[in-house]
């Protein structure tokens, strides 16, 4: 038996050992991010990251035509949305920087870095963002928190050179650092923030030194920085610490056109300086791991963007979850959240809008009503009249539409309809803004959200 049916014949074994145990949960797709022109066409969507500070309430950031930051907050688990920032100006998405990662420590702050030095700010869990910019005007590529006040940026071009910031006051004000200096050729260019103030930023490796990752610790809140050597390793991978000291680099073993990537999970438990294996394995999608989060030091997910794997032992052995799959989903889940041990909220890759939930069947519903999310609104954003068609034959007896801050500012009947799968509602006495709609029938509620501009 070769190494990869070998491989494949333990992943089943698996698979089957752990059935039982994810039963009780599944994945499916809660919700999209879709915006229409009034000619119907479609903007693009892509997801850039996606955090909960309590396993409540969730921020996901987005870039809408590749360039404008939307924000969209859920407090339910997951289960409804609404948009709570867009860039627009007259009608069309405002390109003024482009989203790179999302920090949300509690719901008194959370930060979205920007290109070009910008970043938006919210401390309302957020419902309302104000816009910063440095005056150098660099990139901004990482930015964590340790709590609502303490935090560290990154700026620069990842590893050439980078600025260290550090904040006190929940990023009103940022000052300059001396980031830790690097040992081989390449500057640390990540942030891995830690209990009690300590954080590891790790130095890529360089193969014209000595193949090595450097671990760069700081224990006093990113003031000052000591640095230790890590194993070699091929030069592929990210890392996820779940504490000081347990922690995964993930990826694959190998990148070759001509061969399936095998995805592959080391694992450490003395903060980096030694790891073993935990997983190398090829199967179909052979996708790399591409993401990963913790629950707690037990309870794991990880996306190879075709599947994903989970363990419930620290990490030791991980299993395909079934519930998710190529077969059954279009679209593949890149970005993931664990909100506890049994759910946990995904997004989607490259640019498809959606945003995928993992959660028993008797938490997917709301006010009694079973959700159902094929539902396409255009045009959107729409001056006058928005329309609603379904894949389904359905018709809704009445809406009501939410403002920005989820407050019922309008309920209604349907009146009027132009077949058995198509409504219309007048919105042009809206004062322009971001809206949330629900609409019923006595079968089903349906929840989207639209702008009038």
């Amino acid at each position: 038996m070769n190494k990869i049916t070998q491989n494949l014949a333990i992943l089943l074994f698996l698979i089957i050992l752990n059935n039982d145990l994810y039963a009780e949960s599944r994945w499916r797709v809660i919700d999209s991010l879709e915006f229409f022109s009034s000619n119907g066409r479609g903007h693009q969507t892509r997801f850039i990251d996606i955090k909960s500070s309590n396993g409540k309430d969730i921020i996901a950031v987005a870039n809408i035509d590749v360039q404008a930051p939307c924000m969209i907050k859920s407090d339910d688990g997951g289960l409804t949305w609404r948009i709570t920032y867009l860039d627009t100006t007259n009608g069309y998405y405002h390109f003024s920087s482009v989203a790179t990662q999302l920090a949300y420590p509690d719901t008194n702050l959370a930060i979205v870095a920007c290109d070009s030095g910008y970043y938006y700010r919210s401390i309302d869990n957020g419902r309302k963002w104000s816009k910063y910019r440095f005056e150098n005007k660099k990139r901004i590529h990482e930015v964590d928190f340790w709590d609502s006040k303490n935090g560290l940026l990154i700026q620069g071009n990842y590893n050439f050179n980078p600025l260290y910031y550090k904040t006190t006051d929940g990023g009103l004000n940022w000052y300059e650092i001396e980031n830790s200096k690097p040992v081989g050729n390449y500057y640390p260019s990540d942030i891995h923030i830690l209990p009690n103030g300590k954080c590891y930023s790790i130095e890529l490796v360089d193969l014209e030194t000595d193949s090595s990752f450097y671990i760069h610790k700081s224990t006093d809140y990113g003031e000052t920085w000591s640095s230790y050597k890590s194993a070699k390793y091929p030069p592929t991978g990210a890392f996820f610490f779940v504490n000081e000291n347990l922690g995964f680099c993930y990826g694959s073993s190998h990148i070759n056109w001509d061969l399936p990537e095998t995805k592959y999970i080391r694992k450490t438990t003395d903060g980096g300086r030694s790891w073993r294996v935990v997983l190398d394995t090829t199967y179909i999608p052979t996708n790399e791991v591409c993401f990963m989060h913790f629950y707690d030091t037990l309870n794991g997910m990880a996306s190879t963007c075709g599947s994903i794997i989970r363990t419930t032992n620290g990490g030791d052995n991980w299993s395909v979850d079934t519930t998710y799959n190529r077969n059954n989903f279009k679209y593949a889940i890149y970005k993931l959240w664990m909100l506890d041990k049994e759910k946990a909220i995904g997004t989607s890759t490259w640019n498809w809008p959606h945003i995928f939930l993992f959660a028993p069947d008797s938490e997917t519903t709301v006010d009694g009503y079973t959700t159902k999310y094929n539902i396409n609104i255009y045009p959107n954003p729409s001056k006058n009249e928005l329309r609603f068609t379904f894949a389904d034959n359905i018709i809704f007896d009445n809406y009501e539409i939410f403002d920005v801050f989820g407050y019922r500012i309008i309920i209604g009947d349907f009146d009027k309809y132009t077949d058995i799968n198509k409504q219309y509602l007048d919105i042009s006495n809206l004062s322009d803004g971001f809206y949330y709609i629900k609409l019923k029938s006595n079968t089903r509620t349906a929840y989207s959200k639209f702008i009038k501009n």
